[in-house]
């Protein structure tokens, strides 16, 4: 069983990257403890752009997570550049 959001995507703005990193680590927490509560484990994709370290920061503050029950893969694009 997957866990799959049952709403319509929300678009939100930010006022700043910080802002924004820290939003998007608590709705991603949110779905974690959701999926951990549901399944026992979960398993995450994390993006290696720069662009996103505050999302990642925010993330890995986020309380109740139980991290031992998690996978992660971070995902590196940076294959075959200059």
């Amino acid at each position: 069983m997957t866990h799959v959001p049952t709403s319509a995507p929300v678009v939100s703005i930010h006022p700043s990257r910080a802002a924004l990193g820290s939003a998007a680590g608590a709705l991603a927490g949110e779905h974690l403890r959701a999926v951990l509560q549901e399944q026992g484990r979960a398993t995450v994709m994390l993006a290696a752009a720069p662009s996103q370290s505050a999302t990642l920061d925010a993330l890995a503050d986020e309380r109740d997570v139980d991290w031992r029950r998690v996978d992660c893969f971070h995902m590196d694009d940076y294959l075959a550049l200059a």
